[in-house]
């Protein structure tokens, strides 16, 4: 026990470490804790606790001298023997076995629990293009043709390919929508026509 007041609430706990004005541990019988910092309290057994709960701007650093966060790392973080980080902010209680949500990091490199999702950056990405005056769509005999001899539509990556190279989903979505609003254009021409 390093400090004035340190571990003065301890009465059948033991091989406790307190370094820090007033650190204690919240019980008489915790064993094999730490307390470090001034005020800082452990409640565990086997657990260490850096700091005082109650300040709310205390950061702790590895690998640096001017910590920014609670816990500020410069270098690797690694985890042994099936560890793993919880991020208590991200709950996903939708999950039931959906996939539709992912980790990433937003803008600001904070991580976030995050929705797959189509952006396009302007209007003439979309398949609507295929409706406008002036656009050329390709003769049906020649979109048959390109089945046949690619086994798959024009301008839509085939599943061979797919398979061996990663591809962003929102282009292949696109490219197959483009394709199948093309050919219902051209279906609706030929009712029209009959």
């Amino acid at each position: 026990m390093i400090g004035p007041q340190s571990d003065t609430v301890i009465t059948t706990g033991s091989n406790n470490v307190m370094v820090g004005a007033n650190a204690q541990t919240t019980g008489g019988s915790i064993q094999n804790a730490v307390a470090i910092g001034a005020n800082g309290k452990v409640a565990l057994n086997n657990a260490i606790v850096l700091g005082d709960l109650t300040n709310t701007s205390i950061a702790f650093g590895i690998g640096t001298d001017s910590p920014q966060f609670p816990l500020d790392v410069r270098g690797t973080i690694n985890l042994r023997n099936n560890g793993k980080i919880k991020f208590a902010h991200l709950s996903n209680p939708i999950h039931n076995g959906t996939k539709d949500q992912f980790l990433t990091v937003n803008e600001q490199g904070e991580t976030v629990l995050a929705k797959h999702r189509l952006r396009i950056d302007n209007v003439t990405q979309w398949s609507d293009k295929v409706f406008t005056k002036g656009y050329v769509l390709s003769p049906l005999a020649d979109v048959e043709n390109h089945i046949q001899q690619y086994g798959h539509l024009p301008n839509v990556a085939s599943a061979e390919h797919l398979s061996c190279l990663p591809i962003f989903m929102g282009l292949v979505w696109w490219r197959v929508l483009i394709q199948m609003t093309r050919i219902s254009r051209k279906r609706i021409i030929l009712l029209v026509i009959d």
